[in-house]
């Protein structure tokens, strides 16, 4: 996958090794196979000297790799395909940050829930009010949690809507971690998380 984390030197080889029709054609030919540089310049017709520059530049880009083997006399350069799909991801126009809005809400600032037991609240420094005691989902120090849990119910959060006035929204995107397990007993429980939005 070629994109914006690669080196852009790295991308430019890549680009320059493909503008090549005979580089194309090498490529093709390795498909599967070990082939040393005259077996390629003889199937493609290309003179051995022209075949070794093409496989010189097909190797700096990444693209094929080489090494020497024993031949009737002495080593005998070969080359193999590195790769079978090339991706490259071109450049996406980033969404104006100024045209997004970003509310984050903490964990325990729901606004109503549901919970039945087994159930807790846990904050950095401990338990939040007693374990699998659905009350504690009302303390106060609620707002300081950083992991809650239950067997089944929900959790409900209200969000402020801070779009300017007359905005119409495009998209709502929501990003949370959620998991559905038993630890200490089955590490794949069977359950459904489901999310809703505006009811």
């Amino acid at each position: 996958m070629l994109g914006d984390a690669t080196d852009s030197a790295q991308l430019e080889r890549v680009f320059k090794a493909l503008d090549s029709l005979n580089r194309v054609r090498i490529l093709r030919f390795l498909a599967g196979r070990l082939a040393s540089v005259n077996d390629i310049a003889t199937a493609l017709d290309l003179p051995a000297s022209t075949a070794a520059l093409h496989i010189e530049t097909l190797e700096e880009a990444g693209l094929i790799r080489t090494e020497f083997e024993p031949a009737s006399r002495g080593l005998r350069k070969v080359a193999a395909r590195k790769y079978d799909t090339i991706v490259i991801e071109l450049p996406m126009a980033e969404s104006p940050r100024e045209h997004a809005v970003e509310q984050a809400m903490p964990i325990g600032a729901f606004v109503d829930c549901q919970i039945a037991p087994t159930c807790g609240l846990l904050s950095n420094s401990g338990i939040i009010g007693l374990l699998d005691d659905p009350a504690s989902f009302y303390e106060p120090a609620r707002a300081e949690a950083q992991l809650l849990w239950f067997r089944h119910g929900y959790v409900e959060y209200r969000f402020p809507n801070r779009l300017p006035t007359l905005a119409q929204p495009t998209s709502l995107q929501l990003s949370m971690e959620v998991c559905s397990e038993a630890p200490h007993h089955n590490a794949d429980w069977p359950s459904d998380i489901t999310t809703w939005v505006n009811g």
